[in-house]
């Protein structure tokens, strides 16, 4: 499975789950219909290309909850990509957090735990940064991200872009 979400900053956000079997998700992967793809502690996810590059071309942002391993993987067909790496203020948070959804068992909490310090050593490899103590602030720090890529010259169509009069 994977989580996509395409963002208006007027409009809630819509999100889109699919959901393959393992025969669906082998072909697609075949045919190259995922920008990535990873068995992340015992399940299978993956980023169909299909509905993200069409986002793209209707001019709209899109966000994609990836692990390290998928955002490297989708920098590498999309390198314009802006990356957010999202944290908890601390450890003991993020082991608190993690044991309290109660969504993992002990095993999977105990994975996680045990690539934690590669997943924060990889931080440096991504554009922002954004430590989420208090959601209302790290929705507005990701917001403000995306205002201002989209303020970014380079994204601009350089026919509607403003040149400084001279």
């Amino acid at each position: 499975t994977t989580e996509i979400y395409t963002l208006s900053l007027h409009d809630a956000l819509p999100i889109c789950y699919f959901f393959y079997t393992d025969e669906q998700f082998q072909q697609l992967e075949e045919k190259g219909g995922l920008l990535e793809s990873a068995v992340v502690y015992g399940h299978r996810y993956g980023t169909p290309k299909a509905p993200i590059m069409k986002s793209f071309r209707a001019g709209r942002d899109v966000i994609a909850d990836l692990d390290v391993q998928g955002m490297r993987s989708c920098r590498k067909l999309l390198p314009d990509m802006v990356s957010v790496f999202i944290t908890a203020p601390g450890m003991d948070v993020i082991d608190c957090r993690l044991r309290e959804r109660g969504t993992d068992s002990d095993e999977s909490v105990a994975l996680r735990e045990a690539d934690r310090e590669k997943e924060m050593a990889a931080i440096p490899e991504f554009d922002y940064l954004v430590v989420n103590d208090r959601l209302n602030q790290a929705v507005d720090d990701v917001m403000a991200i995306i205002r201002a890529e989209r303020s970014r010259i380079a994204r601009m169509n350089p026919l509607k872009a403003r040149r400084p009069q001279k």
